[in-house]
């Protein structure tokens, strides 16, 4: 991507979708709970109503206390934006300019010259909305970019390189910094119930000699444990009966 500059202001439309982003991933698990409470609460009282099951207030007396809830966290949620607006630093009154290049970008703000350069390797996350792109430097600093500011062809380049970031491979390392290897022993060849080996009798296999890798870490351990579990119980088995 060439370097292009974005020079801009987030209006108040903006910076609410970024609230009540923040707002639906902090309370996700309890706005499910209320949806399916909801979802309950219909049936119950429409089955009633048209007395195909009998009359069971329970599921609505939930609801309403859940909606009371909901209805509450709004409030406050609105509140905060209010009371943002009406701060020094509101964000809705500063003027942003973003410089992206290959590797990085820059931000400054024209009216007090600030400059802080990010390597886009180091981003936290990168979620891109129907109108701005949130810009994760970690968990608590958020960058907002408008979509309104760019161009389809600016917009695909630079989804390309915030989300689908990636490096010129060189060369490989040595096999003395290898965590996780490739190939061993063929899985035709064991039994999966026992991990024996079905050529060798009294022979097992567990981890990383048996031809099975994954892409990450997790599963290469997942594999090695439960393998050798497997191994090892048939192994004493195999022992005891001899």
């Amino acid at each position: 991507m060439n370097p292009t500059t974005f020079e801009y202001q987030i209006n108040m439309r903006e910076y609410h979708t970024a609230v009540y982003f923040g707002f639906v991933n902090r309370y996700r698990t309890m706005l499910q709970i209320f949806l399916v409470v909801a979802a309950v609460a219909l049936l119950c009282t429409a089955g009633g109503f048209f007395g195909v099951i009998p009359v069971i207030r329970f599921p609505s007396y939930i609801f309403l206390g859940y909606l009371i809830w909901l209805l509450i966290l709004l409030a406050q949620v609105e509140h905060g934006v209010l009371k943002m607006t009406k701060l020094p630093e509101n964000p809705l009154n500063r003027t942003l300019r973003l410089t992206f290049g290959r590797d990085q970008f820059k931000v400054e703000t024209p009216s007090n010259t600030d400059k802080a350069v990010h390597q886009i390797a180091n981003l936290f996350f990168v979620f891109e909305l129907s109108n701005l792109f949130m810009i994760y430097l970690d968990p608590a600093n958020t960058i907002l970019l408008p979509v309104r500011v760019m161009n389809g062809e600016q917009r695909a380049a630079l989804r390309t390189l915030l989300k689908h970031w990636s490096i010129d491979v060189l060369s490989s390392m040595p096999v003395e910094n290898a965590i996780i290897t490739s190939g061993g022993v063929k899985v035709g060849e064991i039994d999966p119930k026992t991990m024996a080996s079905k050529k060798v009798p009294g022979l097992y296999f567990a981890g990383e000699i048996i031809d099975v890798d994954a892409y990450t870490g997790g599963f290469n351990l997942q594999i090695a444990w439960a393998t050798g579990k497997a191994a090892g119980e048939a192994a004493a088995e195999y022992l005891t009966e001899q």
